[in-house]
Formats: structure tokens, C-alpha cells, sequence
């Protein structure tokens, strides 16, 4: 393991520009490929982007950890559609409502460098949708792999200068993977829990999850200077087995709504102005159904739904690009359990949350130095018909500078506070015999410092980042009381990364990346110890070696590596998790300009692992051996041929 470690940070240091996967990352931009073993985005980001780490739960829909961060105080952004989960315990985290094979882009925005948008507070990921074109193209794909893994699918563009359409569509099913010791899904929750949480026999082997998604665009220019964009995404997920908790998701539907109308040239304080509406709707059925509970049936069925509108307008004045725009928004939630068909509790008690807000952004450009200053201020009301309304405020800003050495070098430096509410859940969230949530929760505020190095020479890339958090009344989970778990507490987050490219020759490359951060309590919860703050994942990174044999193919070798997990939060339900590493190998075949063929194994040695910790925020199962642990896919071997026209 030290060898490896001292491989990456030698390779961190020669680090910019990244091709991981098929996933070109030029600072915070990041493309996506074809996903090879699940239709889950989160492990393509685990893999791609070194400050992010996964929370696995399932074969698919898993989550992200962003700058030690997850669910609320990350915002995701899809194609200007702001997106939320409907699932309390996290099963349908935001990321996991748009296909992989749909995305044309993703920027990742770390920090509180966005204020365009509200609640961004570790940070933002913003996905664009691939988006029509003239002329005819079409793209039909097929991805085979091990544990019984099919995805299929096919898209369509096409139009003229008036109008262009866009329709894809795909589908995805595998049964359960194996770890590496063999054992199934199911075989992991029968290993870790009593019989009441384990598979009953009609479902031991059943299929891991079934995905099917259909999207819509249509592009309208209806002058020289006027365009209406409208889009429509279909995400249906059904049986998804999540074997670490007590319920398994029965479907998770998702309806994505953008309407987008831009008017360029106005005047001169328009140089475009863009209005937009976006609705998110999810609806998410999770049941025991699949157990061995007998007679005691348990479904849990929950309604979230997003509404919002944004008017921005972007021009110049001298050599100042300035952009500024309103906000408005609404999310619904709403969630009942019913035991044996009939209604036992409102967990989620029918919460609507109302924020509406306005952002100016300024950029200028001096010789070397460049500059960028934005603000947003907001006020929000939290309502249910069961508690008294809450009332936020918050003002945020930051700034964001880059200053050019010399030819090679370049500096970066930002400092900045964001903010974020407490969600539903955060607040209200009811079980029988337990109020977990806290009706008095504060919204959390980061303040972060940033700086950054990247450089540029013939030979080698580099991009390197520090950054410190001080956050002021981060939401925990409290394990250590028995009502209102959630408690506002201070916290600090500070940590490294780096990234990049060593030209070895003209056809080969070595890359990889590097990531490590540390989190700590600054002010302790009730009757706890432990000064670790939870989610914070141990150095992680990874290292590899490509050929590019011919235009548009290649073979990689890939090691991703992590360290143990030794500084964990044991008050609130983390334990220590063993170091590992794993060997990826990979080739790349382009038959002229329509064709490719991808294949590869991936954990070639079959390690048995697991990257994610076990933090009581999310309801886990428990056994002998502690709360379950579950373990990564073994050696998984795959094959994806696509054809594009």
C-alpha cells in the first residue's frame, strides 16, 4: 500500500488535464461515456473526479459525497431543473434521476462559487443534456457485462434551422453483483442481519433493479434573436434492492420538466435574457415485501415535487461582464407508512418549502488577472399544517480570483459563504416511537477558503487545490439521544486535491489523481466524544497508464487506491474499514467514424472491499458483526458496442 501511495502522489504532482474512462475533465468539466456495469452516475463520478466519493446502497441510484458532503448540501442542477429525492432514507438521491447516456456534460462546482443558484453550500453538480441538431443523426448502443448486467438503447435528432427534435430512449436491468467473496446481495444481508431483514426465499435471487428512461427535446428558433427549448424526461425505476436497509425500493418514477425561452441583443444592458420554468416530480414506493417480516407488511410511499422559475439577463458595461436574475421556488414533500394496507404514520408531514431570491454576478479581466464577484440573497418559508412556519434568510457571495505567473502557471484564489435550509426530513421526520427530526434546526452557512496552482508545459499537466471550511451550525445526526436526532453543531472541513496528465510520448500517458480531506466537531453533540465528523472519506486516488495505438482507440491500465478508513465518527455509527486497491484494464476500438467497441474487467484480482461508511443518518441494518457494511462488485467483465449516424 505505501508503495502505491508514493506511485499517485508522484503522479499528482505531474497532474492537470484528466482523460479517465472516457471522461474528459478540463478543470471542473467532466463527459461522461456509457456506463459499464450500472446506469448509476455516481460511480462514473467516483471514478472521475477526485473530491468526490460514493454512498453505496444498491447496484444503482447511490449517492455522492461531495467535499464531505451529501444529500441537501450539494445542489444538483439538471439542465437548469433543480432536483430533489422523494426518499427519506435516500434511495432516489438527485443524480440518479437522469440516464448516464443522456448527459452531454457535467461541471462540478466546489465550494460556495455558485450563487446563480440557492442552497449550494459543498458545492454543485450541473448535468447537461445532449441537445438536437440539424440534419439527421441517430445513436443505437448495447452494453453487456458480468452479474447478468443489459442496458440497450437508442437516440434520435434531427431538424432544420426552424425546429429540432430529440428523442432517446433506453433501458437497463442486471441481477445481483457479486462481492469478492461471492456473495450476492442478498447473501451479504443474510450474512449481517437476523432473519426478520434477510430475502425470503421467492426473492433470494431475484434481480437487482429494472431502469427505463425516455427524453424529449424540441428546439424552437422563432426569430434571428428568439429561441423556445422545451425538454421532458421519463425516469421509471422498479425493484431496486437496497440490502443494507430494512425496505427495498418497489418504484421510483421521475418526471423532469424545462421550458426555456432566450431573446438575444435587447438592447445594450441585454445581451440575452433567459427565462426559464422547471418542474420535478418523484414518486417513490419502498416496501419490506421482498423479507421475512410474515404478516407484518410495511409499504412507505412518498411525493416530492420542485417548481421554479429564473429570469436572468446578461450584458457588458465597458469590460465588465455582469449577469444578474431572480429566483423563485417551491418543493412539496410528503410521506405516509402504512402497516398491512393501512396508514400508520405521516413521517413526512405534507411540507412545503417556498424561497425566492436575486443574484448579480461581475467579471472582469485585467491583463493577467481576472476576477469574478457574485452575491445572492434570499428568504424562504418552511410550512406544514402540522408544525409552525420557519422563516429564513441568508446573504451569500463570494469572490474568485486567478492570476497568471507566466506562461506556464497560473493561481487561483476564492473565498466565499454560502448557506442551505434544513430539509423535511431534517425537521419533521416521524417514526412510530420516534421524532428523529428537530422543528428548531438553524440553516447551515460555509465559509470556505480556496487556493490553487495549475500549470501547463509540454510534458505534464498539474492542477492542484487546497481549500478550509468553517461551517456554522452544520445539521448532524445525533445517535446518541432519542428525540430529535438532527442537532446543529460546528464544524471545520479542510483538505487537498490534484489532478492531471504526464506525457510520456506521443501515444502514451500517465494519469491519475488525488483527493484526502479531514472533518472535525468543533462543538460536540449531546454525550458525544468522538471529534471525527461523518462522511469523510481517507485518502483516496488513483493512477493509469494508456496507449493510444490509433485514432480514437486505446488500451488503459487503471489502480484506484483509498486508504483505511481510521478517523470516523464511532459516536454517530461509523466503524473502521480496511485500505484496498484494485486493478482496472480496459481497451477502447474505434472502427472508423460510426462504430465502437469498448470492453474491459474491472477489479481484475476480485478484492473484496467496500468505500462507504456506516453514518446513522441513514437507517441501516444491524447484526452480530455490527450495522452491515456492504461490499463492492468483484471482478466484473464487460463489453459495449455503439453505433452512431
Amino acid at each position: 500500500m505505501k508503495t502505491i501511495w508514493l506511485s499517485l502522489s508522484a503522479t499528482a504532482l505531474l497532474a492537470h488535464s484528466v482523460m479517465l474512462n472516457d471522461i474528459h475533465v478540463t478543470s471542473s468539466y467532466i463527459k461522461p461515456t456509457k456506463p459499464v456495469i450500472s446506469s448509476g452516475l455516481a460511480s462514473t463520478l467516483l471514478q472521475t473526479h477526485p473530491s468526490i466519493s460514493m454512498v453505496r446502497r444498491a447496484g444503482t441510484s447511490n449517492n455522492i459525497i461531495l467535499r464531505g458532503m451529501d444529500n441537501d448540501n450539494i445542489n444538483v442542477i439538471v439542465n437548469g431543473t433543480k432536483t430533489y429525492g422523494a426518499c427519506p432514507n435516500r434511495m432516489d438521491p438527485p443524480i440518479s434521476h437522469v440516464d448516464i447516456n443522456d448527459i452531454k456534460s457535467i461541471k462540478i462546482i466546489e465550494g460556495p462559487y455558485d450563487v446563480q443558484n440557492l442552497n449550494t453550500l459543498s458545492g454543485a453538480v450541473k448535468i447537461g443534456l445532449k441537445q438536437p441538431k440539424k440534419g439527421l443523426h441517430g445513436r443505437i448502443y448495447t452494453n453487456f457485462g458480468s452479474f447478468g448486467y443489459k442496458n440497450a438503447g437508442l437516440g434520435v435528432s434531427g431538424g432544420n434551422k426552424i425546429i429540432k427534435i430529440l428523442i432517446s430512449g433506453a433501458i437497463a436491468t442486471s441481477d445481483q453483483y457479486k462481492d469478492g467473496k461471492g456473495d450476492t446481495l442478498a447473501q451479504q444481508t443474510k450474512n449481517n442481519t437476523t432473519p426478520m431483514y434477510q430475502y425470503d426465499r421467492a426473492n433470494f435471487n431475484k434481480k437487482a433493479y429494472l431502469k427505463k428512461n425516455l427524453a424529449t427535446k424540441i428546439f424552437l428558433n422563432l426569430s434571428d434573436n428568439q429561441k423556445l427549448k422545451f425538454g421532458y424526461t421519463a425516469d421509471r425505476n422498479n425493484d431496486i434492492l437496497y440490502p443494507s436497509t430494512a425496505m427495498d425500493a418497489i418504484f421510483d418514477n421521475t418526471d423532469l420538466y424545462n421550458l426555456r425561452y432566450d431573446i438575444s441583443n435587447i438592447g445594450k444592458f441585454s445581451k440575452k435574457l433567459t427565462l426559464r420554468y422547471y418542474q420535478s416530480d418523484v414518486d417513490h414506493l419502498m416496501s419490506n415485501r421482498y423479507r421475512n417480516y410474515g404478516t407484518m407488511l410495511k409499504d412507505n410511499h412518498l411525493k416530492s415535487q420542485t417548481q421554479g422559475i429564473k429570469l436572468q439577463n446578461r450584458f457588458s458595461i465597458k469590460s465588465y461582464k455582469v449577469t444578474v436574475g431572480a429566483i423563485g421556488s417551491k418543493r412539496y414533500w410528503n410521506g405516509a407508512l402504512l402497516v398491512n394496507n393501512r396508514f400508520k404514520i405521516e413521517d413526512i408531514p405534507d411540507v412545503d418549502t417556498y424561497s425566492s431570491g436575486a443574484y448579480i454576478k461581475i467579471g472582469k479581466r485585467i491583463n493577467r488577472f481576472s476576477y469574478t464577484v457574485g452575491s445572492n440573497f434570499s428568504f424562504s418559508n418552511i410550512e406544514s399544517p402540522s408544525y409552525q412556519t420557519r422563516h429564513y434568510s441568508a446573504l451569500n457571495g463570494y469572490i474568485l480570483a486567478h492570476y497568471k505567473l507566466d506562461a506556464h502557471n497560473k493561481l487561483m484564489f476564492g473565498i466565499g459563504k454560502s448557506s442551505r435550509l434544513p430539509d423535511a426530513k431534517e425537521l419533521y421526520f416521524k417514526l412510530p416511537g420516534n421524532m428523529a427530526g428537530n422543528p428548531n434546526l438553524k440553516q447551515v452557512s460555509n465559509y470556505e477558503t480556496d487556493i490553487g496552482l495549475s500549470s501547463s508545459y509540454n510534458s505534464f499537466l498539474i492542477k492542484t487545490k487546497a481549500f478550509y471550511s468553517k461551517i456554522k451550525n452544520y445539521i448532524l445526526y445525533d445517535a446518541q439521544i432519542n428525540q430529535n436526532n438532527y442537532q446543529n453543531i460546528d464544524a471545520s472541513i479542510y483538505g487537498f486535491s490534484a489532478h492531471g496528465t504526464y506525457f510520456i510520448t506521443s501515444h502514451t500517458s500517465l494519469q491519475g489523481g488525488l483527493a484526502y480531506e479531514r472533518g472535525i466537531k468543533d462543538t460536540l453533540a449531546t454525550n458525544q466524544h468522538s471529534k471525527n465528523l461523518p462522511n469523510i472519506a481517507p485518502l483516496k486516488g488513483d493512477i493509469s497508464l494508456k496507449y493510444n495505438y490509433r485514432h480514437n482507440s486505446y488500451i488503459q491500465a487503471k489502480v484506484i487506491a483509498s486508504n483505511e478508513w481510521s478517523k470516523y465518527d464511532s459516536d454517530d455509527g461509523e466503524q473502521k474499514i480496511a485500505g484496498w486497491s484494485i486493478l482496472d484494464l480496459k481497451v477502447s476500438h474505434g472502427f472508423g467514424k460510426h462504430l465502437l467497441f469498448i470492453a474491459g474487467v474491472n477489479n481484475v484480482f476480485n478484492t473484496n472491499y467496500a468505500i462507504s461508511n456506516t453514518y446513522k443518518a441513514l437507517s441501516l441494518l444491524s447484526g452480530g458483526n455490527g450495522v452491515m457494511l456492504l461490499n463492492e462488485p468483484g471482478r466484473y467483465i464487460y463489453a459495449n458496442l455503439t453505433l452512431r449516424y
